[in-house]
């Protein structure tokens, strides 16, 4: 609680005392039924019936935990969690509401609570929330926005957690994670790999973290194969599995010996225009004979090479450009002048894979523009 007493001189705090809670309805009869669960518990307790009360504790006492009703108005009860993490960033808000519309929900989760509870209050949720709520006395909580659920996940295994994500949206369901490795994933009727693609197909929603109790292992396996599998899985079923020459440019190209190219000049323009980019050459027998550029190790050897060598063995022996998207990893393959370049990065989503795109394109007419101002 030293956090909170820095940025709030008002704050006095009791020293060896038990955690205090601070209890917001205008209910008496929810104030007085979480009161007695809360001292039940070993928690202090005090009471208020609006927002303004609840401020006044706030800014005279280190608070533990917040449990506030949402629906509050004049000032609200958003506005209530709005100013307990801005005036007591320490102390622990949870939510509880009748009914709790989805932009209720986001805003208070945005706001500072841990947890949302519909009315009337289940002491099993309220248990799960005050868990997680013991779970965040320390390191950071809070709202995160723009994530994918893939880095969530790939962030939770490398820092080794084990905790349960919520997913909220178009999708219902949530994974659980042991030290870092799935152990289960749960989405309507399915468990295990099925439930572990149908959140990953989700577009978009809301996260929440809990903390990790008993579950069943639905999952086996190292969590980069689970995870590379699920995304090679969604990926075969978006496109044709075979990859087919895409032409990119209609260029007039040659097939001359390519020993005229500065490889040099070439690492040197990815990286000042496209550092996003690895760049390998590529022979007649498909093999990867160079590393050209390679900034991004996500995108690039082995599994770069691989897929691009794989790319220059089904390819017909006259294309200009062919591409293939596989899992996370894109890959194209340029010949200009009798030189072959194969480009790679890492593409999760559609808006990267344009990038992508773009990215070779220039540098496709860069080369050609190299090519030419050699003969």
């Amino acid at each position: 609680m030293t956090g909170s007493a820095a940025s709030n001189p008002h704050l006095t705090l009791a020293v060896g005392q038990p955690p205090l809670a601070v209890i917001v309805d205008v209910d008496q009869g929810v104030r007085a039924a979480i009161s007695e669960f809360m001292i039940a518990r070993g928690y202090r307790v005090e009471v208020a019936e609006d927002a303004r009360a609840a401020t006044a504790l706030l800014l005279r006492t280190g608070v533990d935990v917040l449990i506030s009703d949402l629906s509050m108005r004049d000032p609200g009860g958003v506005d209530l969690f709005a100013f307990a993490r801005a005036s007591a960033p320490m102390t622990r808000s949870i939510a509880i509401a009748s009914n709790a519309s989805v932009e209720d929900r986001e805003t208070a989760l945005r706001n500072g609570a841990l947890r949302v509870l519909s009315k009337p209050v289940s002491p099993r949720e309220l248990t799960e929330a005050l868990k997680v709520a013991n779970a965040c006395d320390e390191g950071f909580h809070g709202f995160l926005h723009g994530l994918s659920l893939v880095d969530l996940l790939q962030m939770y295994h490398l820092s080794a957690k084990s905790l349960v994500i919520e997913v909220h949206g178009e999708v219902e369901g949530s994974i659980a994670l042991s030290e870092g490795e799935f152990v289960h994933a749960q989405a309507g009727s399915k468990v295990g790999m099925a439930a572990l693609l149908m959140l990953l197909k989700a577009r978009g929603g809301s996260l929440e973290t809990s903390v990790l109790g008993q579950a069943q292992r639905t999952i086996r396996g190292s969590f980069e194969h689970v995870l590379l599998d699920s995304l090679r899985s969604l990926d075969e079923g978006r496109r044709a599995p075979v990859p087919v020459p895409v032409p990119v440019l209609d260029l007039a190209l040659d097939e001359e010996d390519d020993a005229g190219f500065d490889v040099a000049r070439i690492a040197s323009w990815l990286n000042e225009n496209a550092p996003q980019l690895s760049a390998y050459r590529v022979d007649g027998k498909a093999v990867v004979t160079e590393i050209i550029a390679e900034p991004t190790p996500a995108a690039g050897a082995p599994r770069a090479i691989a897929l691009a060598q794989s790319l220059a063995e089904a390819s017909d022996a006259s294309f200009h450009s062919v591409e293939l998207l596989a899992g996370s990893t894109m890959v194209a393959l340029l010949r200009v002048s009798g030189l072959t370049v194969a480009l790679a990065r890492a593409a999760g989503d559609d808006s990267e894979v344009r990038r992508f795109r773009a990215a070779y394109a220039q540098f496709t007419r860069w080369l050609t523009a190299e090519a030419g101002a050699r003969q």
